[in-house]
């Protein structure tokens, strides 16, 4: 009534995450009608014992794990018995064997319990490694004020769900960094307190193009979006249930891109032309100013050109400033200011199609038309928000306008060129 054991497996390599099955197989006659129970052991430590009547008893480490659904521990058939883990752990990694102990009565009626193990099955379990790389590209490195910055972070050699949490912070990385969003590996995207607001206006938006592929758009980029950007992706493995997952994160990359924000105060700048400084009586007379960079809808300009008249002297009161002639706001309407010039006189302004030339045009001038000219130009930013900030301002130079007295070009309403700068 001897009997033997013996423990299986088909291999003794595993990664973490693979399942791993041990049989344990009773050789002996009549094992059906014999009472045997068999017990797990991992490394001194037990993991369950099954009884006759089949029903498994656990061991304290490895209670949670039934209940979770990742271990089995049953009776395949009267002679074999099956220990399975799912999702091996590298902390499984250890010696297992397996204990089989035959209880038999005496023909005096008291039981005898006759035990035999099993030889060391050592089991090894490898810790998943991540290989992913990340690299990060953007649309441009250098991007306009009011333009978009389009950041693309691309995941190589991934294998499990990944999360991206995209980071800013300043070219020299001395300040804090500030987290912009991030996105979680149900794809749940979670933006940071500074850009929170602006995320809500659209303004910001994280997106997954691909499974390995994320992207990070800001829209009307402002001065302070100057900087560091880093895409972080981490690979995750599930080590619970579905119902009740546990993840585990099993490796993490980074890239970094500098951006720079030109701002459009940079190359504000406004000037003004004339080519005819000095005319007669009656005739017409056009002024030109020039506005730089072209225009862009999220940082308009309001052009606004002035007139002084010839003789207006600064200690006499209102007469030494400039009054406001006509106005093209920046939502690109006309205002006409106070100061009017002479009655017959004809005055008219327009635009180029990029709104980089404003002209104003004096038709049938007369003495109350000479004096000095400029253009004042005022940069505005739109929020995202919608409300308006003054980014700066500038004024051009003066043009002087003479006009001559017809027949008598020595004695002009305004000695020629006085006011031509």
């Amino acid at each position: 009534r001897d009997f033997s054991i013996q423990v299986s497996t088909e291999r003794r390599s595993f990664m973490a995450g693979e399942p791993l099955e041990l049989r344990c197989a009773i050789e002996a006659q009549n094992v059906p009608e014999r009472f045997f129970s068999v017990s797990w052991v991992f490394s001194s430590s037990p993991v369950a014992v099954v009884g006759p009547s089949a029903v498994p008893i656990l061991g304290p480490d490895y209670v949670a794990r039934e209940a979770a659904g990742l271990m089995t521990v049953r009776k395949e058939s009267s002679n074999v018995h099956l220990l399975k883990l799912q999702r091996l752990r590298p902390e499984d990694t250890g010696k297992y064997i397996c204990r089989v102990t035959e209880r038999e009565k005496t023909p005096t009626g008291d039981f005898i319990d006759r035990s035999k193990r099993s030889r060391n099955v050592q089991i090894t379990v490898q810790p998943l490694k991540s290989n992913i790389t990340v690299s990060l590209s953007a649309n441009s490195s250098e991007v306009l004020e009011g333009d978009r910055i389009q950041l693309t972070c691309s995941v190589h050699s991934a294998t499990g769900p990944l999360s991206i949490v995209w980071q800013w912070t300043d070219k020299q990385s001395v300040g804090p960094i500030q987290e912009v969003a991030s996105l979680n590996r149900d794809g749940t995207v979670v933006h940071g307190h500074s850009y929170r607001e602006r995320s809500v206006y659209g303004e910001i938006r994280v997106e997954r193009v691909r499974a390995d592929i994320f992207s990070l758009s800001l829209y009307n980029a402002l001065p302070g979006d100057e900087g560091q950007y880093h895409c972080t992706a981490t690979q995750w493995i599930q080590a619970g249930t579905e119902t009740e997952p546990n993840w585990e994160k099993i490796g993490e990359q980074s890239a970094t891109k500098t951006i720079t924000v030109k701002t459009v105060e940079s190359s504000f700048m406004v000037s003004a032309s004339s080519r005819t400084p000095s005319i007669t009586f009656g005739d017409s007379f056009d002024l030109l100013c020039l506005v730089k960079p072209r225009h862009n809808p999220r940082v308009p300009t309001s052009v606004t050109w002035r007139f002084m008249p010839a003789g207006a002297r600064a200690e006499v009161e209102d007469q030494g400033e400039f009054k406001d002639l006509v106005t093209f706001t920046r939502e690109g309407t006309l205002q006409w200011g106070e100061q009017l010039l002479g009655l017959g006189t004809r005055t008219t302004v327009d635009r180029s199609h990029s709104n980089t030339n404003f002209r104003l045009s004096v038709t049938r001038a007369g003495r109350r038309e000479a004096g000095k000219y400029q253009c004042t130009a005022i940069l505005w930013r739109r929020n995202y928000d919608n409300s308006w900030s003054r980014v700066a301002n500038r004024t051009s130079n003066l043009l002087g306008i003479s006009v001559l007295q017809p027949g008598k070009a020595s004695w002009p309403f305004v000695k020629q060129n006085e006011y031509n700068y």
